[in-house]
């Protein structure tokens, strides 16, 4: 997978041998859907990718495969889907909004889905995780989600599970223990966010850096004034602040355990924020030419605005980080 990734000319960011972040250069060309993850636990890992590619996907390679799969995460609190076991099937009922990938047009679903789902009559904690596959009875597409703010090469859908048949082989490691999957997956995906915000940042101060030093005003450029390299300044330091602590929590990441949620939390707190505010100086420093697409400052202004939202919002990250913190006597 990741050989064949660099052949598509991505700058590959591995994180674990379970996980893999490639969406900070990927979002200079404006492709958000490339940042794959892998890292559901290492038995689960090889189910899926042979009912993907023996089953699902017979002759593609990986990079396709993973490409074509979308994930629908459940809730932890509130549990939206569920599911109850009938002798050798579950039957899934639930529906899900802001799936990433969940449609390739308005009328017609992505091919394969890893669903998580709570069986009835399960603890809270107990979360299934399920393979779904576009035809199954039940499972439709509920609407392609248009008129976006940002993120508008994104497809995202809204899915709907109206007592869906999945076989049992679709269950995917141990009944009732997939929290764990998922909470990683949240970790890498929050993580992986970050470095997207990082791709926002650093294309944006290209722009208003080369224009800054091209624009003439009042005889200089306009980088000789105060206010403009206060803009380039104050968003090459934050940038580079991001960037040390993505790569630093990319480094010490460890999918083989749980609890990084402090710093997955953490690194997308402060790398969303500080993605949307150094597009917004860009904006600002090109002037009229800012707001408008040809330069396209703001369209990275626009997307920078879901890092805030997707993947958790800034509250909840407040929210984990506070609860996390509050063990802790020294930070190290």
């Amino acid at each position: 997978l990741k050989k064949s990734l660099v052949q598509a000319g991505f700058e590959v960011y591995r994180t674990t041998p379970a996980g893999i972040v490639l969406a900070e250069r990927v979002r200079e060309n404006q492709i958000m859907d490339a940042g794959i993850r892998v890292s559901v636990e290492e038995p689960h890992e090889v189910q899926v990718r042979f009912r993907a590619e023996k089953h699902v996907f017979p002759g593609m390679d990986d990079a396709a495969v993973f490409a074509h799969i979308a994930e629908l995460t459940a809730a932890v609190a509130t549990g939206f889907s569920e599911a109850r076991r009938e002798v050798d099937t579950f039957v899934l009922n639930g529906a899900k909004m802001w799936i990433t990938n969940g449609a390739i047009s308005k009328t017609e679903l992505g091919d394969t889905f890893l669903v998580y789902a709570r069986i009835k009559g399960a603890e809270r904690s107990q979360v299934s995780m399920f393979i779904v596959e576009k035809g199954m009875k039940g499972f439709s597409l509920g609407q392609k989600l248009e008129d976006k703010c940002g993120m508008r090469a994104s497809s995202t859908a809204e899915l709907v599970f109206e007592d869906v048949v999945v076989p049992a082989e679709n269950l995917v490691g141990q009944e009732g223990h997939a929290s764990l999957c998922m909470m990683r997956n949240l970790e890498l995906e929050r993580l992986t966010l970050a470095a997207m915000s990082l791709g926002i940042a650093r294309r944006s101060i290209e722009i208003m850096n080369r224009y800054a030093r091209e624009r003439v005003s009042f005889g200089k450029t306009l980088d000789h004034f105060g206010q403009i390299q206060r803009h380039i300044a104050e968003s090459y330091a934050e940038f580079m602040a991001g960037r040390a602590y993505v790569y630093n929590t990319a480094a010490h990441m460890n999918l083989t355990a749980p609890g990084h949620r402090l710093d997955s939390d953490g690194v997308k707190l402060y790398c969303a924020t500080m993605a949307k505010n150094v597009a917004d100086r860009a904006m600002q420093v090109l002037g009229g030419y800012g707001y408008m697409g040809e330069y396209h400052v703001e369209r990275l202004w626009r997307d920078a605005k879901l890092l805030e939202i997707g993947g958790g919002t800034l509250e909840a990250h407040h929210k984990n980080m506070t609860r996390d913190l509050a063990g802790i006597e020294k930070i190290l």
